[in-house]
Order: structure tokens, then C-alpha cells, then sequence
């Protein structure tokens, strides 16, 4: 998973906490959705999409409130790659 790759390199190279938050909620969906997938569902229903979807713009806002330059090309590169990628879904 690209994703996890650039949000350990933010997570290690800054003192930012979006980035262990963002990993950990996709682990946790991932494993929510292979359950569901599991007891026979095919989706989430309305109200934990919305749960997932509030959590998710919650670590977005996170991020862009600790967001600061950062004197390293890599994690500046990577912190705007993540950043582009989470707006993007």
C-alpha cells in the first residue's frame, strides 16, 4: 500500500500525529470491511458511512492544522502527495 509508505515517512520525519491517525483508521477500515465481507455483506450501512466519512474529515483537518514546511524535499514531497490523495477520495 503506497499510502502507508508516504504516512511512515511523515510520521518519522515530523512530529505531526494526522499521519499515525490516517494509518490506523485505514487498518481499522480494512478490517471492518473484511468482516462485513466475512457475514456475508457487500457495503457499509448508512450510518457507518457516515461514522467513517466524519472520522476521515476529522484527520483531515487534523492534517492540514499541524501541516508546516518542512525543511526535508522528501517529507514535504510526501506530506503533499498524501495531502492531494486523501482530497482526491
Amino acid at each position: 500500500m503506497h499510502i502507508a509508505r508516504y504516512l511512515k515517512t511523515i510520521s518519522t520525519m515530523t512530529t505531526h500525529k494526522w499521519a499515525d491517525n490516517f494509518l490506523d483508521f485505514f487498518c481499522k477500515i480494512k478490517k471492518l470491511k473484511e468482516g462485513r465481507a466475512n457475514a456475508g455483506y457487500s457495503s457499509f450501512d448508512a450510518h457507518e458511512l457516515a461514522a467513517i466519512a466524519t472520522k476521515y474529515d476529522d484527520i483531515l483537518k487534523l492534517a492540514e492544522s499541524e501541516h508546516e514546511k518542512a525543511n526535508n524535499p522528501r517529507v514535504t514531497r510526501a506530506i503533499k502527495l498524501a495531502k492531494l490523495r486523501y482530497r482526491k477520495y
